[in-house]
């Protein structure tokens, strides 16, 4: 999970984003976000509410990089994130092509 972690942070770019490096990253994040939101709503810290903000403006780059790799790992096109616009039913049906193992058969677009 570390080696996961220090990949997901490098500025150089991996070709290949494995679907279990995907989800690891996925959950650290997420569990961080819940836990210095927690924190922040908990202690009303207006320095916690600065982190959290900061963590999210910074996990924005990655995060998309990390997904286009991975629907690019399924086979799926980049254009596929756009599915991300739509609330709940496109949120889902992008989880469910990032869960998808990698098909380095089909054609890449």
């Amino acid at each position: 999970m570390k080696e996961s972690l220090k990949k997901f942070w490098r500025k150089s770019f991996p070709n290949v984003v494995s679907r279990k490096e995907f989800w690891q990253v996925t959950l650290v994040n997420v569990l961080t976000v819940i836990g210095i939101a927690s924190l922040a709503v908990v202690t009303r810290s207006q320095i916690l509410l600065g982190v959290f903000v900061c963590y999210l403006i910074l996990l924005v780059v990655p995060t998309v990089r990390y997904m286009w790799l991975r629907l690019k790992d399924t086979g799926r096109s980049w254009k596929s994130m756009a599915w991300l616009f739509l609330p709940y039913i496109g949120w889902t049906y992008l989880c469910i092509l990032l869960a998808l193992p990698s098909n380095f058969n089909r054609k890449r677009r």
